[in-house]
C-alpha cells in the first residue's frame, strides 16, 4: 500500500481469482494485517474481494466514458 486506507481494500482482478484458496483459508488477510505496528489498524479495514477478472477493465472503460463526457 502506497497511502492509507481506512475505508476498505478491493482484491480485484485476475489476482483475485488466482488467490482464491488463500483468501478462502486466512492466509491472505492474516498476511495482510501482519505489518508490525499497524496490526490492530489494518485488522479493522475491510477488505472485499472482486472474483469478476473484467471488473478493472469494466471501472477504467466507465472513468474513460466520464471523462470524455465533460
Amino acid at each position: 500500500m502506497k497511502v492509507l486506507v481506512l475505508g476498505g481494500v478491493y482484491v480485484a482482478g485476475g489476482i483475485a481469482v488466482k488467490i482464491i484458496d488463500k483468501i478462502r483459508d486466512g492466509t491472505f488477510f492474516r498476511a495482510f494485517k501482519d505489518k508490525w505496528h499497524f496490526e490492530k489498524l489494518l485488522a479493522n479495514i475491510p477488505v472485499s474481494v472482486v472474483l469478476n477478472e473484467s471488473a478493472p477493465l469494466m471501472g477504467a472503460a466507465y472513468e474513460a466514458l466520464a471523462a470524455i463526457r465533460k
